[in-house]
């Protein structure tokens, strides 16, 4: 499985490098490279949506931008991506920003977001392996959803402990799957 970069953003096609020239055979490393691409994926959403509040609400926009910095994990970004994205916040951004915004916000339960329903749930079986309690899912899926499993996933993997090879045979290809959903699917990432 390999990631087309050609239409993603110059710092985030490079990292996508990272995970498309690892070995294929070596389970952990592909998991982490992925991880790092999800990573740099949030990271970059945080801060398309926190420039798009420099102008109509500076103060807002200091605030995260100040969090930004002494960030000392994945779990604030992902926390801001969900208050730049909820009112009274999300009205303090530009028109342009509304696709945006409805792809992140948007409820997911038509046909149509088939690719995100399943996504979800590869997720949540993911996080079942890792010994999460499955009882808070909620009932309908959201892309900023999908981003607040991501961010479990990863500091249940790589900052709170240790997997084995049979987790990343089993968790490999869901996890994959939905970091390259979000890759493909944002908006954001065909803006000039």
């Amino acid at each position: 499985m390999k990631i087309d970069t050609s239409k993603l953003p110059t710092h985030i096609a490079l990292v996508c490098r990272r995970f498309n020239i690892c070995n294929p055979d070596d389970l952990a490393a592909r998991f982490l490279e992925a991880s790092y691409v999800a990573e740099a994926t949030l990271k970059t959403i945080a801060c398309v949506l926190h420039a798009g509040l420099e102008k109509p609400a500076r103060e807002i926009a200091y605030r995260h931008a100040y969090e930004f910095v002494r960030a000392d994990g994945l779990g604030l970004w992902e926390s801001s991506i969900r208050d730049l994205t909820t009112p009274p916040t999300a009205s303090y951004l530009p028109p342009e920003y509304s696709s945006l915004l409805n792809w992140i916000a948007k409820k997911r339960t038509k046909n149509e977001d088939e690719l995100f329903c399943s996504t979800f749930d590869g997720l949540r079986s993911v996080l079942s392996l890792l010994g999460a309690d499955d009882n808070d899912r909620p009932k309908t899926v959201s892309v900023r959803e999908l981003m607040s499993v991501l961010v479990q996933i990863r500091n249940k993997t790589k900052a709170h402990g240790a997997v084995g090879e049979e987790f990343y045979a089993a968790a490999n290809a869901p996890y994959f799957a939905a970091v390259i959903a979000i890759l493909k699917t944002c908006p954001a990432f065909s803006w000039k």
